[in-house]
């Protein structure tokens, strides 16, 4: 299970700031290694985090950096947090700082950006959820169709259709007893979910459209998650858009596993 401590970087590892004035060996650091935030220490406390170009334009107008500094950042999360409690977060701010259990500032153990959702161990607690929905919807196509699977295949377009029969055809012939279901993906799955009717009343009220753009989003995150060297996400809008996708994958999975 992912937690939020799996990607943090820790305060001790990071380029910091100290309450008073900007150092300007610090911002040639941080701008040198491309890092757009940076955690503020006073007397030892992280007080926040600053960004980067906030920090430039302080060091340029003299002005002195403290607790009640209009542009640091005090957002929160705990290090056992899950990744939806994360983007909830990320779906509004830059950067988070991250705390152990304690509630008081001198817990402050790490920070967690955007960009830090690139990495692999966040990357790798999403693909068992999109694995575990594929298996579901796989499961109750076979269910609801167990006696004949032409009710749902005829549902398939043409161009389609010749490739998934041909794969059926050759294991039978090579004597594998499978279930056509077995040559369908993420997105055929969902897309027969949104035809069918005695499937689509599986998903508790989800209308047609809906599952259609679903299968879209999903297909999308699915081949973002399969090649690791792709970016993930780069802005909060991208943040959002994968909350928004992560919690159709929880719902629709909730919805099929009221059927078993």
């Amino acid at each position: 299970m992912f937690r939020v401590s799996q990607i943090m970087v820790p305060i001790g590892d990071c380029i910091s700031h100290t309450a008073g004035a900007i150092n300007a060996q610090t911002i040639e650091r941080l701008t040198s290694a491309s890092f757009d935030f940076a955690p503020v220490r006073c007397r030892e406390q992280v007080i926040g985090l600053l960004a980067t170009n906030d920090a430039i334009s302080l060091h340029e107008s003299g002005a002195l950096v403290s607790s009640d500094l209009a542009c640091l950042r005090t957002d929160c999360i705990d290090f056992a947090s899950d990744q939806g409690a994360l983007l909830e977060v990320l779906s509004h701010t830059h950067a988070v700082l991250v705390r152990s259990r304690e509630s008081h500032i001198s817990s402050i153990v790490g920070m967690v950006t955007i960009s830090d959702l690139n990495r692999h161990a966040f990357r790798s607690a999403i693909y068992p959820l999109l694995a575990q929905l594929e298996v579901l919807l796989a499961d109750h196509l076979e269910k609801v169709f167990s006696h004949d699977p032409w009710q749902w295949l005829e549902r398939i377009e043409e161009p389609r259709l010749a490739p998934l029969l041909g794969a059926w055809e050759l294991q039978k012939r090579r004597g594998i007893d499978v279930s056509p279901v077995v040559n369908l993906n993420l997105s055929q799955l969902m897309n027969l979910f949104a035809k069918i009717p005695a499937l689509r009343a599986s998903l508790r009220g989800w209308p047609k459209r809906r599952i259609s753009d679903s299968a879209s989003q999903l297909t999308q995150l699915r081949n973002q998650i399969m090649h690791p060297v792709r970016t993930l996400v780069l802005s909060k809008d991208d943040v959002q858009k994968l909350r928004s996708t992560l919690i159709d994958v929880e719902q629709l999975i909730h919805a099929l596993e009221r059927n078993i």
